[in-house]
């Protein structure tokens, strides 16, 4: 994984339907450009997480403890979260990395790690 933005969920954010906490967190993941047959294309998981108050600050710490707890808790989100590992993993994805700084260690709209 390269790119993650941990930041307080917005109005914009939620679903129609869906029950919200106030204080809930959102945890976007997203890969490099993959390439395929029909050209290129990023992946990404957005899904919301709740953490204690003194965690949410948008720190590499606070963004693990974030995916162990949705790891943890949310076996479908997980899955995902496995996949899109994978994706960030490949040859092509890590050349782009390497290429753009964006996903090495910019710091965008609230939180990065580099964790691939």
């Amino acid at each position: 994984m390269r790119f993650v933005e941990f930041r307080p969920m917005r109005f914009a954010d939620m679903i129609p339907g869906y029950e919200y906490r106030p204080d809930l967190m959102l945890l976007r993941m997203q890969t490099p450009p993959l390439a395929d047959g029909g050209g290129q294309y990023a992946m990404s998981l957005e899904v919301p997480v709740w953490v204690p108050p003194e965690y949410r600050a948008p720190s590499a710490e606070n963004i693990r403890l974030a995916l162990a707890l949705v790891e943890a808790q949310n076996p479908d989100a997980a899955r995902q979260l496995e996949h899109l590992k994978a994706a960030a993993r490949t040859p092509a994805a890590r050349r782009y990395a390497a290429a753009h700084p964006l996903f090495r260690n910019a710091v965008q709209g609230g939180g990065h790690v580099d964790q691939a």
